[in-house]
């Protein structure tokens, strides 16, 4: 029969067994960063890549896709800030661990009716300096138009 000293040792190092493996760090690596970075309007990730656009903003005709938009936009220039003071909040956006990230709108194609219009899908792609690399929509990439 086991005296209350010896359970209680047991527990104790139990307890310290969990603890002492419970902090040890792994060796695994996130794909994604996650930061409090005050200077990145929209770090780590978050909202939803390749969504549906909300009905109001479809009946509103704010996010009718006009390529007209990005003229602006200068690869290897503009910055991430820049783009989302422009366009508003990104439908979706990450961030790799090596600081590269990438921001995502929807559009539809206007005109016709609303249930079936098409979504239009926009990323921008930004370095580790949150400088715009890359921007892609359907038959438009700006790696083909340098």
């Amino acid at each position: 029969m086991r005296t209350p000293n010896s359970i209680i040792i047991s527990v104790a190092v139990l307890v310290v067994l969990l603890v002492t493996g419970c902090s040890k760090s792994s060796n695994v690596q996130p794909s994604h960063v996650f930061t409090s970075d005050t200077s990145d309007p929209y770090p780590g990730d978050g909202g939803l890549f390749q969504g549906t656009p909300d009905r109001k903003d479809v009946d509103s005709g704010r996010i009718n896709f006009a390529p007209e938009k990005f003229a602006s936009l200068k690869i290897g220039s503009t910055t991430k800030a820049q783009v989302v003071a422009l366009l508003g909040k990104p439908a979706g956006w990450l961030t790799e661990t090596n600081g590269t990230s990438q921001l995502e709108y929807d559009y539809v194609e206007p005109g016709g009716a609303s249930d079936l219009r098409k979504v239009v899908y926009v990323y921008f792609t930004f370095d580790a300096k949150r400088v715009l690399t890359r921007l892609e929509y359907p038959d438009y990439d700006s790696d083909n138009h340098k």
